[in-house]
């Protein structure tokens, strides 16, 4: 699909875009690293170690069992494991390609989407993987639901036609529709791509999300029906969540000369108290998934090769230092030939980026690696400019 955004390459928007090039090529490359056998001296926990790629963890709702999906056997599909790493088990079965899962408040099904790199709509099943029955049909690339507490609604992300909205649906498959217009236009040069599921509040009134310029993260009163800017900044914000006490979470990342990083803020949802920081330059780029009782981060992470869970639990000494050491030594072309690697993995099947994203992110990595970040970047904005965005 063509896009409308790309512009000459001028001088100013060359230096831009290789700047940018630099922040995207060190967050890329910091693939975390280590092995199992230091899990015994530090808070984090290894969850899973397949051949494929296991990525996008989600808490069962009495925090005792983890949802996530996995391309060790072909097609990405819904898999659980217990919170200690036992009783892997997969819960779909080849019936297509299924991504995403959110559990329903009674931990008895699971919500995800399904589909191809053209169309994905909701659908729902039971834990044991029957009773598979489908939630939307809009003929769109519908992704990443989330279930409301009360177990009514649905939120999800619809990408048609260049732009990318906010839906919502009844649990019971009725009257889905739009909470956003234009959230993100990718003739406006936002990122139509929905890089995390929308949050709910714990009294499913309320609806936090990212924006498509990644540096808005919004709330949405659903009886007030128009969204508020919770989060405006000059650094990209997004991946909220609402904490227990009912303040708002989200990620924000930083990108220096040499290092890059992410805070972890929280803010009242009313009131003018000043954001506090609850996690400081952490090394692993998110999204997190917070346990119910808060205590525990979950997080996929390449630090072994192929992308694995990882649970950090924030009550045992030490757990913010492990998050926050540096990669261990190894250079800065292994780093990114190793994240081309694992990227290009992932997408076995169907991609989890956009169409060209993928490819151009192992163009960027590449190139960086071998001429530096100046023909990086040249490079880059020739593949755009002949390949598009979606």
């Amino acid at each position: 699909m063509a896009s409308e955004w790309l512009r000459p390459l001028t001088l100013a928007r060359l230096a831009r875009i290789a700047a940018g090039t630099l922040g995207l090529t060190l967050l890329l490359g910091l693939a975390l690293n280590g092995s199992t056998g230091a899990q015994s001296q530090t808070p984090l926990v290894r969850l899973t170690a397949s051949a494929g790629n296991d990525v996008r963890p989600a808490w069962s709702p009495d925090g005792a069992s983890i949802a996530f999906q996995s391309n060790r056997s072909g097609l990405y599909q819904i898999w659980t494991v217990g919170v200690n790493g036992s009783g892997e088990r997969r819960i779909s079965q080849d019936e297509a390609d299924d991504r995403h899962p959110s559990w329903s408040p009674d931990g008895r099904s699971i919500v995800f989407d399904s589909g191809n790199d053209l169309k994905r709509e909701i659908w729902i099943m039971d834990l044991n993987g029957r009773g598979r029955r489908q939630v939307t049909d809009l003929g769109a690339f519908s992704t990443f639901p989330a279930w409301s507490p009360d177990g009514q609604k649905i939120a999800f992300f619809v990408y048609r036609d260049g732009v990318m909205d906010l839906w919502m649906v009844n649990a019971d498959a009725t009257t889905p529709r739009a909470l956003t217009s234009q959230l993100s236009d990718q003739r406006e040069n936002g990122c139509t791509f929905a890089c995390h599921a929308a949050a709910w509040s714990a009294d499913s009134r309320t609806l936090a999300f990212g924006s498509g310029d990644r540096r808005t993260v919004w709330t949405l009163l659903l009886s007030a029906g128009t969204p508020v800017a919770a989060v405006t900044g000059r650094e990209i914000s997004h991946f909220p969540w609402f904490l227990p006490d009912g303040r708002l979470a989200y990620v924000e990342e930083h990108v220096a000369a040499t290092e890059a990083w992410v805070d972890v803020w929280a803010i009242p949802q009313s009131g003018n108290a000043p954001r506090e920081l609850l996690i400081q330059k952490v090394r692993i780029q998110g999204p997190f998934e917070m346990s119910p009782d808060g205590n525990r981060l979950l997080f996929h992470s390449p630090r072994a090769g192929n992308f694995d869970i990882y649970l950090a639990d924030l009550t045992a000494p030490g757990s913010r230092e492990a998050m926050q050491a540096a990669p261990a030594s190894r250079s800065v072309e292994e780093d990114q030939l190793l994240t081309v690697r694992s990227v290009s993995s992932e997408a076995t099947g169907q991609s989890l980026l956009p169409d060209g994203v993928l490819v151009a992110a192992q163009i960027l990595l590449y190139a960086t690696a071998v001429f530096g970040v100046a023909f990086a970047a040249v490079r880059t904005a020739r593949f755009y400019r002949a390949r598009g965005r979606r």
